[in-house]
């Protein structure tokens, strides 16, 4: 088996994370190995509050429920 540590998949999905908010401030990013191992971060931008986020992707999948937005990404 191949072991590749190299960053081989780069996927963002920008998006309004609030009805009221505009300009798709929030994000999602993946970066993945060619074994889809890896991991999503997302930012949350509020108003009031901006929250950030990671989770593990290993063969594709997340040990973390997944937001729609991140489910895009992969």
């Amino acid at each position: 088996m191949h072991r590749c540590r190299t960053v081989c998949n780069i996927k963002i999905v920008r998006y309004d994370a609030f009805d009221a908010m505009g300009g798709e401030m929030s994000y999602s990013l993946l970066l993945t190995d060619a074994n889809n191992k890896g991991v999503i971060m997302t930012s949350i931008y509020g108003r009031e509050e901006s929250r950030c986020f990671a989770k593990d992707i290993d063969n594709g999948k997340s040990s973390y429920p997944l937001a729609e937005e991140e489910q895009r990404l992969l």
